[in-house]
């Protein structure tokens, strides 16, 4: 499998709660060299998106912009085609899975995210769990 170097790869986490950003700055921080950006305002979503590079791996929060989440997600696909969206959902029904995968999401991880999860959805994006 080929790897991706940690340094080249970055994370955008979009959501209100910074538990998530917490959990990977946390696991992941110096040693992996992962560049982890944060948003948590529509606003500040929308400055990110004009401004930065585009991010290798995206974690979106289904509750995030007062139920707006559905649509920034279809933009950010739009945006950012084709980086993996991962939405972060409180509970899962079929109504919200259902938005999700029109909205263009590619996985649903329950809310609060086991750092089990969290690990394989990096590893699945070919980073190297060097650490754990």
């Amino acid at each position: 499998m080929n790897y991706i170097r940690p340094s080249e790869f970055s994370i955008l986490v979009v959501d209100e709660d910074m538990t998530v950003f917490h959990v990977l700055m946390d696991n992941t921080g110096e040693n992996r060299n992962l560049k982890l950006s944060y948003c948590n305002s529509v606003d500040e979503l929308m400055d990110w998106c004009e401004t930065k590079s585009t991010p290798d791996l995206i974690f979106l929060d289904a509750a995030f912009g007062c139920g707006k989440a559905y649509a920034i997600a279809s933009y950010l696909k739009m945006k950012f085609i084709p980086k993996p969206t991962i939405v972060l959902m409180s509970y899962f029904g079929m109504t919200p899975l259902t938005l999700a995968v029109l909205s263009g999401c590619d996985e649903v991880i329950c809310k609060p995210a086991p750092l089990d999860e969290l690990m394989a959805v990096l590893i699945n994006s070919n980073i190297r769990p060097d650490r754990f």
